[in-house]
């Protein structure tokens, strides 16, 4: 058994999908859309080396646990 922690693409990954969930109700709920959280993500992709955030993603895209969520954040 192996332990399996959260790599580059993780963060970045999670933030686009808060953003999206917000975006999708902002109307109703305008609280749900934080600026900080673009910002957070800039600042995540400005940190990360392209490398391994595109070597993260094809790891996390071909893991039983994390393609469906990768894929879905790749798409946003």
């Amino acid at each position: 058994m192996y332990l399996r922690i959260a790599g580059p693409a993780a963060l970045p990954a999670t933030k686009a999908i808060k953003i999206s969930e917000g975006l999708e109700r902002a109307d109703t709920q305008r609280d749900l859309l934080e600026e900080k959280g673009s910002l957070d993500a800039y600042r995540i992709l400005q940190a990360i080396d392209t490398a391994d955030l595109v070597a993260g993603f094809l790891i996390y895209g071909i893991d039983e646990h994390a393609a469906t969520i990768t894929a879905e954040a790749v798409e946003i």
